[in-house]
């Protein structure tokens, strides 16, 4: 999406973790010992980002006005303060599809989707500030 729309990509601002808590913690705590400066985060999941989130609070960094935050998937906690900006990814219909596709190859028909693509839902919380377009109607 970055190169789509001609953002340029910086190396130094994509961190691998382990989809835990503790993972989004170190990687913002790891930017910021580096001096990196950053103004939004985009975690893998939504653990990352509320380890990213308690990470930021310790820094003294506040969210969303000086750094936003969103994770991926949903979960409950994201909806504790302050709240996750998250994308909510149709898990149960993807699953379904994927037990479909397996039971085609097991049977030994052809597959003819090789990519599945499902619409993930943009879930707007307090760990994001509202674009000005979203502002114009309240």
């Amino acid at each position: 999406a970055m190169k789509q729309y001609g953002v340029p990509i910086d190396p130094d601002l994509i961190l691998n973790g382990n989809f835990g808590f503790r993972s989004g913690y170190t990687a913002v705590m790891m930017l910021h010992r580096r001096r990196i400066p950053f103004t939004a985060i985009v975690a893998s999941n939504d653990m990352m980002a509320l380890g990213a989130i308690q990470a930021l609070r310790e820094l003294n960094i506040s969210v969303p006005e000086e750094v936003e935050v969103i994770g991926c998937d949903d979960i409950p906690f994201s909806s504790l303060q302050p709240t996750l900006t998250t994308m909510r990814i149709p898990l149960e219909k993807f699953g379904r599809r994927v037990a479909s596709i397996m039971m085609d190859l097991i049977a030994g028909n052809p597959v003819s989707d090789k990519n599945i693509r499902l619409e993930a839902e943009l879930i707007l919380r307090g760990s994001t500030r509202k674009t000005k377009q979203e502002t114009k109607g309240t």
